[in-house]
């Protein structure tokens, strides 16, 4: 699942302005990180959040350097937590190879998103991996502008710079 990694890196942005760990929150997890995902997790236990926590600093880490190297270690560690076995499963008439884990549901979504983190880097698309501008929000996000352009995560902090530009530049008029 694409931008899993980058979920889990923004989340940081709502303990730095509520003061709430939204990873020790449920419903958070389930909505934002699990969607899309076939994967249930029906506790929290305290070592899962704070596996989630410190992945999510590798991960923030990682992508402002743009260099995944050195955290090559720690992330093995999320991998290794998990074992997958080939499954031949039939889905719209089709059959298909897929790869099943029987590993504790906490350990699959450590491995997920450690997974997705890596791929940004294998498939190049850390270069298109920009923090936004608006100094209030700075969440990760991917620019798949054709010029690499996109200073902004989204229209609104788009917008809410270009408000405020426009009322200061009113002032000084």
């Amino acid at each position: 699942m694409e931008g899993i990694s980058l979920k889990l890196a923004n989340s940081i942005w709502h303990k730095e302005h509520t003061d709430k760990e939204v990873l020790e929150d449920m419903h958070w997890v389930t909505k934002h990180l699990l969607t899309d995902l076939d994967i249930s997790i029906p506790k929290m236990s305290k070592d899962f959040i704070k596996d989630l926590c410190s992945l999510r600093s590798l991960a923030i880490a990682a992508l402002q350097d743009k260099d995944i190297k050195k955290y090559r270690e720690n992330l093995n560690r999320f991998l290794s937590q998990v074992h997958y076995t080939p499954q031949i499963v039939t889905e719209n008439d089709q059959i298909l190879l897929k790869m099943e884990s029987y590993s504790k549901p906490e350990s699959q979504l450590l491995a997920t998103i450690t997974m997705d983190l890596i791929e940004l880097f294998t498939k190049n698309t850390i270069l298109k991996v920009k923090r936004c501008s608006n100094e209030e929000c700075q969440f990760f996000y991917i620019d798949y502008s054709k010029n690499r352009s996109k200073k902004f995560c989204s229209l609104r902090c788009s917008n809410l710079i270009k408000v405020r530009r426009h009322r200061a530049n009113s002032k000084s008029h």
